[in-house]
């Protein structure tokens, strides 16, 4: 294996460790220490890759972003009532499965640091307003197309809550259920809402 390709490998343990110690914890109970015992590697390659642990949340926000957007770009099709209604169908699949997230680590860090780290902040804020974006712009072409009375963009930031603040109860319940239902229900309002 070539040695670039092991210090890639190193990196991604140590954002994947961050990822489950965050998600589980949050970002100030999760330690350097916590993390590269987790990654199975010393501080000396932590600080190799991340100058400190703000510099690792921003590497590991980053990093989500990209591929989930990577992941909705080509799967859907060009039909924007596919795209709408398989971004959601995909999502209630992922939360669904044993590993699903009872979190979304954008939506975390974005209210724990949002005070007190205003370049995790911006990040959170740039991921939200694209993700609000793409599916305002899907939601316009549905409307375009098949018809229905709504704005496109607060049905977008509506959806951006609802997930949210299913998250945050999925959390202190500890149970993902509540996010499926409340997405099942989002979906029967959009069907409403889009007259295919």
């Amino acid at each position: 294996m070539k040695t670039a390709q092991k210090k890639s490998i190193k990196k991604e343990k140590l954002l994947d460790a961050a990822f489950e110690l965050m998600m589980a914890k949050g970002y100030v109970a999760t330690s350097v220490d916590e993390i590269c015992e987790k990654a199975k590697t010393t501080k000396g390659s932590f600080f190799h890759y991340f100058k400190s642990k703000e510099d690792l949340a921003k590497a590991l926000l980053t990093r989500k972003c990209v591929a989930q957007q990577k992941i909705k770009e080509g799967l859907f099709g060009k039909d924007p009532y596919k795209r709408v209604f398989g971004h959601l169908d995909m999502l209630i699949e992922m939360i669904k499965k044993p590993s699903g997230n009872k979190a979304c680590i954008k939506g975390m860090l974005g209210q724990e640091l949002s005070d007190t780290h205003p370049e995790i902040r911006k990040i959170c804020v740039d991921y939200f307003k694209n993700v609000t974006n793409d599916f305002a712009q899907d939601l316009a072409d549905a409307k375009k197309q098949f018809g229905g009375n709504f704005e496109p963009y607060t049905i977008a930031q509506h959806f951006i809550a609802l997930l949210q603040g299913s998250y945050i109860l999925a959390k202190v319940q500890s149970n993902n259920k509540v996010v499926i239902e409340n997405l099942e229900h989002f979906k029967k309002y959009l069907q409403m809402l889009i007259k295919k």
